[in-house]
């Protein structure tokens, strides 16, 4: 969320090499107003998963990016939550090789959702969105993990001043 670009999405490359770190240029993903960024790598597929909220409709959307060299590029934007959508994370499952986008559907009484995504080449689709809070738990401050030696997701939240945790 570049604030000195109307706030627009832009990504840029970093490259470390042993304490320094340097630059490629920068490149803008949405040219709306964006928050609530998440992004994870998936291993499987060389890509990078990046999911934002839209100021201009509050739609949830994701797109692929790809990096090579110093430079990233960008497929095209899919809508995963079109309800309102606020504290995006996302996650990557090694045992089922996938990305899991989880979030607040705000549009559905401010429940917590997953949804698995798939990737191919540099689009992404999205599976039915799964439901880890009970309603009206209010859900805020989204955060997911992968929990490697029970090969499952693990999802922890604020709602409504308790902590929900679920595990798929």
């Amino acid at each position: 969320e570049d604030y000195g670009n109307s706030r627009y999405g832009t990504a840029i490359v970093g490259t470390v090499s042993g304490t320094s770190i340097s630059f490629g240029s920068e490149v803008v993903f949405d040219s709306t107003a964006i928050e609530m960024v998440g992004t994870v790598h998936d291993p499987s597929t060389g890509k990078n998963v990046v999911a934002n909220k839209r100021g201009s409709d509050n739609n949830g959307v994701a797109q692929v990016a790809t990096i090579s060299g110093t430079s990233v590029s960008f497929g095209s934007q899919a809508v995963f939550n079109s309800t309102g959508t606020y504290y995006i994370n996302a996650v990557y499952d090694s045992n089922a090789n996938k990305v899991v986008l989880c979030y607040e559907n705000d549009g559905g009484g401010s429940i917590g959702q997953a949804k698995v995504c798939t990737i191919s080449g540099t689009s992404i689709s999205f599976g039915t969105a799964a439901t880890f809070s009970e309603a009206g738990d209010s859900v805020n401050w989204v955060t997911a993990g992968f929990d490697s030696s029970q090969n499952r997701v693990v999802v922890v939240t604020a709602a409504t001043g308790q902590t929900i945790s679920r595990f798929n």
